[in-house]
Order: C-alpha cells, then sequence, then structure tokens
C-alpha cells in the first residue's frame, strides 16, 4: 500500500521552491565574471549583481593575502575575491545549506583555497 503523501503549500511556497529547483539546475548567470552560480534551496540567490563590477574594479588593499567573506551564502563574493587573485579566501556563514552550496559554487569554479566555516560571524581560527 502506498501512503497517502499529500501535502498544502501556499502558493509563495510553491514558486520558492520551482524557482529554487530552475536555478540550481541552469544557475543564475553572473555575465560580469562569465560564469555562474547555483543557488540552492534556502540560500539567498545573486539575482541582482549591480555589485559585482564594482568589487572587480575596486582597488584592493597592497598585502592582501587573506580575505573574508562573512555570511557567504552562495560563495559568489569569495569568487570574486580569488578572480581578484587573493591567495587565501575563508568563507563563513552560520546557515549550513549555505555552505553546502558556496562548496558546490567553489567546486564548479575550481577554487581549492577557499576555506568554509560554519560560524555565526567571525572565522574562529584567522591566519
Amino acid at each position: 500500500d502506498k501512503e497517502d503523501q499529500s501535502c498544502v503549500l501556499s502558493f509563495r511556497d510553491l514558486q520558492g521552491a520551482l524557482g529554487a529547483a530552475g536555478w540550481r539546475e541552469k544557475g543564475v548567470a553572473i555575465k560580469a565574471l562569465g560564469l555562474s552560480i547555483y543557488p540552492h534551496y534556502g540560500v539567498f540567490a545573486p539575482t541582482r549583481h549591480e555589485y559585482v563590477p564594482l568589487l572587480l574594479d575596486a582597488p584592493l588593499p597592497k598585502a592582501c593575502d587573506v580575505a573574508y567573506d562573512i555570511g557567504t551564502g552562495t560563495g559568489l563574493l569569495a569568487i570574486i575575491l580569488a578572480k581578484r587573485g587573493i591567495k587565501q579566501i575563508i568563507a563563513t556563514d552560520v546557515n549550513p545549506r549555505a555552505l553546502t552550496c558556496a562548496q558546490d559554487n567553489f567546486e564548479r569554479q575550481g577554487l581549492a583555497h577557499v576555506h568554509l566555516q560554519q560560524v555565526d560571524l567571525f572565522p574562529t581560527d584567522a591566519p
């Protein structure tokens, strides 16, 4: 016998789930970087990215070997920092889904030098 697996969702929740499934499959194109970010359900999707060119062009401190992405979400800011040549990046988030999502995006970009930590705000073992 099959159990009844019926459920009731609000239309808004259904839209959110369908949108998240589409983003996870196809990604969100970040034109300024020439790549896509793949948000997971429950992680803020970077649908507005007017700030990306600003971050790509902003001057970095001369001795910038380590950078932090606090509240990494999808990992987009950490990816931008990596593309800018930062040697070590520590990305933090309190949400386990966000960390899984960011790790997925880092792997898709071949970024092994980005380290993830599940903390409330700041990394616990900063270099």
